[in-house]
């Protein structure tokens, strides 16, 4: 079973990986570990973006209703705090 990780230590390996991508443009892409992929997958999946199959876009009518919304980001880093608050 996979280890679990925490929203602190999930958002900062995010915030990581896409630091190498700003600084060092796609070069950056190949400096990212896998555990801050992982961070971002894990990230994306947090704030509710829906998984997209390959053969697929996000315009196609089942994503019609999608409402990604930056009150989804609050949420998660209000949870962050909680937890850094309680140990």
């Amino acid at each position: 079973m996979a280890e679990r990780i925490s929203t602190s230590l999930m958002l900062t390996q995010a915030g990581h990986a896409l630091g190498k991508l700003d600084r060092h443009g796609p070069r950056g892409a190949s400096y990212v570990t896998y555990a801050e992929i992982e961070a971002m997958a894990l990230t994306l999946a947090a704030l509710g973006f829906p998984t997209v199959p390959t053969d697929r876009t996000i315009d196609d009518p089942e994503f019609a209703n999608l409402r990604f919304t930056p009150s989804n980001f609050i949420a998660l880093t209000q949870r962050t705090r909680k937890e850094q608050d309680n140990g």
